[in-house]
């Protein structure tokens, strides 16, 4: 708490009040009988004296070159500047930072002797640059310091007079270079300009800068899928630091990282963790909280990345710690997108909303582009998620305007796949197909390619996970007689990518569209079979409802119950309540009407609930009212049921609106409450009217003109009779001008018009001939049981006509 509440007061610049709590609790005055407490408190004083120390320079510097532009001492102005620019970078003054760099590297390029100076102020540009997430602009500055650098290096090299500064330099551009590359989609740029680097390190023998190199080359191969080569390189990496005196060198521990982000990829849980701890304890020994913050930070990326959301949050959340006692913003920002995403997976919107509010205008201070995308992102996934569609849209089309600015090929996938997520939630097909093709085009290949594109001599995609992700999603959208062969293709090119998870999230999807049921449940237990456990529960909980679901359509109820029961308590394991609530709907599905089922259904609108599911949770009270109602409880099915519509009401979800007000109708009829039934049908005539759903507005008509019969005013019921049939006959709906006419027959008897019951009565018997007697009473009777039927077993495209 003291280490916390300093750092905040640091952070709103009020250091007197955060020196001396921390200073007369370190030296003693206060005993603290925890040693690791005493520690923690020792480290943050010391982030705190070099924060302060770090800002006092930065005032110095400032000073420094304010002398020398006075003085008309345009050289010493220039390394002051260049100094000031890298001591503002490390302080996340990011745009402060590229001004002075790009200053200086201007006025170096008028000096004789100023080359070295020039270029370092270069890199300082280009590092800020990327520092901000404006990618686009980072890569096409690097790119031509990059080329100039080896040019030189070239013949220095060629003249015995290679400098180990100049290759420090190099390696420093070049890896700023391939991460840039890497984030716009260039992979074969990236490597092209890696491998140069490389040749130069192993002609010199330099052991730390072929290690930094090996490791962006890793990076850059293993979001394009090539995960066998990028296992090599990153192999090769940390091979040659044994026997070498680097052990806290950041090189080794970015290649530790690196290597767990690999493992990862290629299901290796134990080897993953491994790396993953070695890295963390190699950090730790260095005492410097921003390498440490920086650590556990990807750390929570890896673990969020497999689905184990609590190690994720666990690892976020001792980043986010480290982050602020280092005075690292950008690192706090990560940390709490880690958060937020990981309170997302485990379907905890609110807290995500929670997690990254301070981070977003944090983001927006420092002008930090990149994370305010991802921070508008989360923030329009988590009010997606709670059905607050306008403010996710406003939010989403943000984030997409931040991320074009990025030009990065991941951002720009990720918000593609949250607005993709948001027309799936909104039942807008259209736009939800148009987002995902988006991100496939996005996701295939950077501008200036078409399609696959190759990368050491192997045709693949500019992001391979993005690619996968929207892939899996559009064919699950898409029908026809052409989308088992796609999906074929799709499972055949992700798994030359060696990418485990992946393949295995590809393999199901075919499982899912797969005509055959028996082929369809042995490609699930094939997915399965890939999985494991410990290192992805996530996944294999997914595996377990795909071969469920195989199960449910051979007959095999008894093997379907066993693996949404296994499914269950993986999900339960990862704290993913929105998961957990789907398999109570799937088990509920196997038993419908039985006690068991509507136990299910209670579980899942409390699962629904904890995680802030309001659409999904109405949807099941809905479905767990009819299943009431089925079973003749009428009294239990109006209170859920009534309970579905004002959620529905609140979420300002008139389709699904209808719906209830339509079970509330028949619910209400049944119990012969008819004040109730009149509500009902008021409301469903005017929300259908607004639809423009005629249909059902219809349906509202006929109720009513039940309800006027109920109170005796027959007058009225003639009219809403005579409305439905209107209706009716602009619908050419044969059917319901059929019950519109028998119901017109009777009530004409009522009131003694024999001549209009007649008439009426002629005309049923018209469409009776014309389509068959019992055909169409049988039809009539088993249109308003199927109906109810879907309600209870959950099949809304069905209920909404769709």
């Amino acid at each position: 708490i003291a280490s916390n509440l300093a750092m905040a007061y640091v952070r709103a610049g009020e250091m007197e009040k955060a020196l001396p709590a921390l200073k007369l609790v370190a030296g003693g005055h206060i005993g603290i009988p925890d040693t690791s407490c005493s520690e923690q408190i020792g480290s943050t004083l010391l982030e705190i004296e070099r924060h302060q120390a770090a800002k006092r320079l930065v005032q110095q510097q400032l000073q420094v070159v304010s002398n020398a532009a006075s003085e008309g001492n345009s050289e010493a102005e220039a390394q002051a500047l260049l100094q000031l620019a890298a001591s503002q970078l490390s302080l996340a003054q990011l745009h402060q930072a590229e001004e002075n760099a790009h200053k200086a590297q201007s006025m170096f390029e008028g000096f004789p002797e100023g080359r070295s100076y020039m270029i370092s102020a270069g890199i300082l540009r280009g590092q800020a640059l990327e520092a901000q997430g404006l990618y686009q602009r980072a890569f096409e500055h690097l790119s031509n310091l990059v080329f100039e650098m080896t040019k030189s290096l070239d013949r220095a090299a060629f003249a015995g007079r290679m400098q180990q500064s100049q290759l420090a330099s190099l390696t420093q551009a070049s890896c700023a270079l391939i991460r840039c590359s890497s984030q716009i989609g260039k992979h074969d740029f990236a490597i092209e300009a890696g491998r140069k680097s490389l040749a130069f390190s192993v002609e010199a023998g330099d052991i730390r800068t072929q290690v930094e190199t090996l490791t962006c080359l890793s990076s850059c191969l293993r979001k394009c899928g090539l995960l066998i080569p990028a296992k090599d390189h990153i192999s090769r990496a940390l091979t040659m630091t044994g026997g070498v005196h680097i052990e806290l060198n950041s090189a080794v521990i970015e290649a530790q990282i690196e290597l767990a982000r690999v493992l990862s990829c290629v299901n290796s849980a134990t080897a993953t963790r491994a790396a993953i701890d070695k890295a963390i304890a190699l950090v730790k020994m260095s005492d410097i909280k921003k390498r440490e913050a920086e650590v556990l930070l990807a750390a929570s990326q890896i673990y969020l990345e497999i689905g184990d959301s609590s190690l994720a949050l666990e690892n976020a959340e001792q980043a986010q710690r480290a982050a602020l006692i280092s005075g690292d913003p950008q690192c706090e920002i990560s940390a709490s997108i880690s958060q937020a995403r990981a309170n997302l997976c485990a379907g905890r919107p609110f807290a995500a909303l929670d997690a990254v509010a301070g981070a977003l205008s944090l983001s927006k201070a420092i002008g930090d582009v990149a994370s305010r995308a991802l921070c508008l992102m989360v923030q329009g996934l988590a009010h997606c998620a709670v059905a607050r569609d306008s403010k996710s849209e406003v939010e989403l089309l943000e984030a997409q305007q931040f991320a074009e600015q990025t030009g990065s090929v991941s951002i720009l996938c990720q918000v593609g796949l949250a607005r993709a997520k948001l027309y799936s939630c909104k039942r807008n097909s259209n736009d939800l197909v148009s987002a995902l093709q988006s991100v496939l085009k996005i996701s295939s290949a950077p501008a200036g390619h078409k399609g696959l594109f190759k990368v050491l001599g192997v045709e693949t995609v500019a992001d391979i996970s993005n690619y996968v992700d929207a892939q899996s999603q559009l064919l699950l959208n898409q029908t026809g007689p052409t989308i088992l062969g796609k999906a074929e293709k799709f499972v055949h090119f992700v798994s030359q990518c060696s990418a485990h998870d992946l393949l295995i999230q590809a393999i199901l999807v075919y499982a899912r569209l797969c005509p055959d049921g028996v082929e369809a449940q042995r490609q699930a237990s094939k997915a399965l079979a890939m999985c494991d456990e410990s290192l992805m529960p996530k996944r294999t909980a997914q595996s377990h409802v795909g071969v469920g679901k195989a199960s449910v359509e051979v007959g095999d109820v008894k093997l379907a119950e066993s693996s949404f029961r296994d499914a269950l308590t993986l999900f339960h394991r990862c704290n993913d309540c929105y998961s957990e609530a789907e398999c109570h709907r799937l088990l509920c599905d196997l038993t419908p009407g039985s006690s068991s089922s509507l136990q299910h259904l209670r579980s899942a609108i409390s699962l629904y609930d904890q995680s802030s599911s309001r659409r999904e949770e109405a949807q099941v009270m809905l479905q767990l009212g009819m299943s009431f109602a089925q079973n003749g409880d009428y009294n239990q099915a109006s209170v859920y049921v009534k309970k579905a519509s004002s959620s529905f009401e609140a979420l300002k979800d008139s389709e699904m609106q209808q719906v209830a007000l339509r079970c509330m109708c028949e619910v209400y009829s049944v119990r012969g409450v008819w004040d109730q039934v009149k509500d009902s049908a008021g409301k469903l005539k005017e929300v259908a009217a607004v639809r423009g759903e005629r249909s059902v507005e219809s349906f509202a008509m006929l109720k009513l003109g039940e309800c006027a019969i109920e109170d005796g005013r027959l007058d009225a019921a003639l009219s809403f009779f005579r409305a439905s049939l209107s209706l009716r006959e602009m619908l050419s709906d044969i059917l319901g001008k059929a019950e519109c006419h028998e119901r017109l027959s009777r009530l004409a008897l009522r009131m003694g018009d024999s001549n209009a019951s007649k008439s009426h009565l002629a005309k049923l018997k018209q469409i009776r001939k014309q389509l068959g007697k019992d055909a169409v009473d049988h039809a009539l009777q088993v249109q308003h049981s199927d109906w109810i039927k879907a309600v209870k077993q959950n099949l809304w495209d069905r209920i909404l006509g769709r």
